[in-house]
């Protein structure tokens, strides 16, 4: 199922633990501030995923004022392995991360933002789809949503939502 909405293109996939839209990038960080603060309402972890290292702490910066409860991790930040424990047991809400928690975690309940999704370059279909994976893992918490925040909807996201569609049809 797929929707217009005042410029934002949700696409609903039939099962259950995959929600997927595409959130237009001028809007980004309110969109994160805004869907961190519902998942931390309903104590629901979330993954924010960026491009690159530099996004990781920038974009933590701009968010943890309004958000508390959350920390950024990437494979140069000292102590990421205690602040991805922290997360694991629950003394975090939300991670935001670059592609060093993109396989290997599995977290009930986990909610995925992937921020600048357009970046073709870092973000193939196949990297996506290992992304969105993160979320609905745990047979107990099966819901959850995955949201790509871009400028433009890119072939690659659209076939890692085709794929997921697809995967789905057999669950």
């Amino acid at each position: 199922m797929t929707s217009s909405n005042c410029g934002r293109v949700s696409i609903s996939i039939r099962f259950r633990f995959r929600i997927l839209s595409i959130v237009p990038m001028p809007s980004k960080a309110f969109f994160v501030i805004r869907k961190l603060w519902q998942y931390q309402k309903a104590n629901r972890p979330c993954f924010v995923f960026v491009p690159t290292i530099a996004k990781s702490q920038e974009l933590f910066s701009f968010v943890s004022p309004f958000v508390k409860g959350g920390n950024f991790v990437n494979s140069q930040r000292e102590g990421r392995e205690t602040i991805i424990e922290s997360f694991k047991k629950g003394q975090l809400h939300y991670l935001v991360t670059t592609s060093v928690l993109e396989r290997g975690v599995t977290i009930r309940g986990l909610q995925v933002i992937v921020v600048g999704a357009d970046q073709e370059k870092i973000y193939s279909s196949s990297t996506l789809i290992q992304i969105a994976g993160r979320a609905g893992r745990k047979s107990d918490a099966p819901d959850g949503e995955v949201h790509f925040v871009a400028e433009k909807a890119t072939e690659a996201m659209q076939a890692a939502i085709r794929e997921i569609d697809f995967c789905n049809t057999f669950l």
